[in-house]
């Protein structure tokens, strides 16, 4: 059985999901007793994980779930609150890692998989585009996230070069689709499809603008797959489907919803910020089920049957 660490929260609900898919059962963490499980609406009424109450940084409070639950694998996607100190939140995010590949080693598991960022790459200089996962990272850290991300990668890699536990990192774009955030300060599509939705008009954005992304449920089954493999042959994996540009969004939205209106800004930024995604789609199982085409249509409706996000 597959633990998910985080698993009631936007990317972590698509990944029970999909872990549910996989293997019929998952067993979720979560802080808080009183978080919703909303997030995982499932019209056919077949979503049943195990809910477990747990701060993650707590080793020996894993291993007991672990061993409740007969836990052979986990994902780790819990973190700290974004709104947390930078210094905090990355002393809570290396607590929390370090505790979970404590026990992962104790419960014989023989694969961490957690998710990373692609804000790693910030402050790349001159790389070739797409990015590739052996780019070299400069070592800064702009805000507490990123800082989080770039310490547990070296920290997975010491891990798994001393121990007998494979940690593995994801280094996940932006996400967008059912349970996310209508707006987002790191690109401009989930704003764009909520204002359709909303029948307002859509807001200015450039054109020329776009990140590499990735649908959320496509998010979720990237993450079960890279767990479930049997074998892999790299510890780090870009993953995404594209880096479509506002102007390429809006005219998806606008074929689903024809009467949005938007005006796009006549300056551009200096374009599309992709990554290679070639290592995960011919190593593992995944590939992308939704294009931008598919993913706006499949979103606009998820909004329109009442969800909120």
């Amino acid at each position: 059985m597959f633990l998910v660490t985080g698993g009631l929260g936007f990317i972590g609900a698509h990944t029970v999901l999909a872990a549910l898919e996989e293997d019929g059962s998952c067993v979720v963490t979560t802080r808080s007793a009183h978080r919703s499980t909303d997030i995982l609406g499932d019209p056919t009424g077949k979503v049943d994980p195990i809910i477990e109450t747990v701060d993650v940084r707590n080793a020996e409070a894993l291993i007991g779930v672990g061993r409740r639950h007969d836990v052979t694998g986990i994902v780790h996607l819990a973190a700290a609150a974004i709104d947390v100190p930078p210094l905090e939140q990355l002393e809570q995010n290396l607590q929390g890692f370090l505790a979970v590949v404590t026990a992962a080693s104790a419960l014989g598991v023989r694969r961490v998989t957690f998710a990373s960022s692609i804000g790693v790459y910030s402050g790349v200089a001159d790389a070739r585009s797409p990015i590739s996962e052996d780019t070299p990272l400069p070592p800064i850290g702009l805000h507490g996230i990123q800082a989080s991300k770039k310490v547990l990668e070296v920290a997975g890699d010491l891990a798994s070069r001393t121990s007998e536990v494979e940690v593995v990192a994801v280094r996940i774009p932006a996400v967008w689709g059912p349970g996310g955030h209508p707006s987002s300060q790191f690109f401009d599509l989930p704003q764009l499809v909520n204002a359709a939705v909303r029948g307002e008009v859509l807001p200015e954005v450039a054109g020329g603008a776009g990140i590499e992304s990735v649908y959320a449920r496509d998010a979720g089954r990237a993450l079960v797959a890279v767990q479930a493999s049997d074998r892999l042959q790299h510890r780090t994996y870009n993953l995404g489907s594209g880096a479509p540009t506002n102007a390429e969004v809006v005219e998806a939205i606008q074929t689903v919803v024809p009467d949005a209106v938007g005006r796009l800004a006549e300056s551009t930024p200096a374009g599309r910020f992709e990554l290679d995604t070639s290592r995960i789609r011919d190593e593992t199982a995944w590939k992308p089920a939704y294009d931008l085409s598919s993913g706006v249509a499949d979103y606009v409706a998820w909004l329109r049957a009442g969800h909120e996000r």
